[in-house]
């Protein structure tokens, strides 16, 4: 009973931690092969660290953006346009209405790689591949349950007591 009670707390946890709207994307294999825009709004790329949105490449229905390193510095390119992302290959998302920038509300896996994502503009964008950098908050919260629950189980199983 307590190690299916475990597996499950466990599974739960892995699920929950995964989960969340990502925020910070890199690429799998040096590039983003396609990113396809349906609705209205703009879509663009940012550096990781340009959390005020301030140098967007903007992305078009059908671009492909290649992402590349040279001597230490990463840079971002569409053919029309290119940005730096600093010392790493993490970018954001952002979808704009014309007045602001707006990260990812929902995101749906759409096979291996690949995303759909919803903004709060009227913009759903397909990006393929890509994956999502996680979060170590969720990793830190996941441990620290795992830890409690098994301080819980212990001290049950120590005192006799069944877990309900």
């Amino acid at each position: 009973m307590n190690k299916s009670l475990a597996a499950f707390a466990v599974a739960g946890g892995l699920s929950l931690s995964t989960a969340a709207s990502a925020t910070v994307w890199q690429p799998t294999d040096g590039d983003i092969n396609a990113i396809l825009v349906n609705g209205g709004g703009s879509l663009a790329l940012f550096d990781n660290a340009d959390t005020g949105y301030r140098a967007p490449l903007v992305v078009t229905g059908g671009d492909a953006v290649s992402i590349s390193e040279s001597g230490g510095a990463w840079t971002a390119a569409n053919g029309a346009a290119a940005i730096d992302l600093g010392d790493s290959d993490a970018f954001r998302l952002a979808s704009s209405d014309g007045a602001s920038w707006f990260e990812a509300v929902v995101e749906v896996s759409a096979g291996t790689h690949a995303y759909q994502l919803a903004f709060q503009s009227p913009l759903i964008a397909t990006v393929v591949d890509l994956q999502p950098i996680p979060l170590p908050g969720a990793a830190l919260l996941f441990g620290s349950a795992a830890l409690g629950l098994g301080v819980i189980a212990r001290r049950r199983r120590r005192d006799g007591t069944a877990l309900a």
